[in-house]
């Protein structure tokens, strides 16, 4: 058996269309939507799969630091979030690869998908008066930025 390690992402693609290797695990979302029209996947030589995983992955966000006065508004940090349309990026420029995460740990048990229990609720409650009354009551969605009818 042979292993090759590529650098780049395309030259393994590449690689991997002029029958270089075996297998191949495709992380650019624009090639899993365009670059697999090569002749061996025609004809049904290679097989293109997605393989649905159980595994806790990285997130990214945005974190403001509130200890900046700007930044202590509220509705400053939800004025910044909403300017970042999500569903336009994923639908347009990722093809809809991904889907929108509405926890900082993501599929794990650590990640928020349901509303607090009870006890979740009175910890938040005593952590701070201050908290916004739905983040204790409430599961947490990210807000929507544009809806599936508008287009590019």
């Amino acid at each position: 058996m042979n292993i090759h390690f590529y650098r780049d992402f395309q030259v393994a693609l590449e690689a991997f269309k002029s029958d270089g290797h075996d297998l191949h695990l495709e992380v650019v979302a624009k090639n899993w939507q365009f670059a697999y029209d090569f002749p061996a996947v025609i004809d049904g030589r290679i097989k293109k799969r997605t393989i649905p995983h159980q595994m806790a992955y990285g997130s990214s966000f945005f974190f403001f630091n509130t200890r900046r006065p700007l930044f202590r508004d509220i509705r400053v940090r939800q004025a910044i979030t909403l300017m970042f349309d999500y569903e336009w990026t994923n639908r347009v420029i990722f093809h809809n690869a991904y889907r929108r995460s509405h926890s900082y740990f993501p599929n794990s048990s650590l990640g928020a998908i349901d509303k607090p229990t009870p006890a979740e609720q009175k910890l938040l409650a005593s952590l701070t008066p201050s908290l916004p009354n739905p983040i204790v009551s409430q599961a947490f969605l990210s807000g929507k930025t544009s809806s599936p009818s508008e287009s590019p």
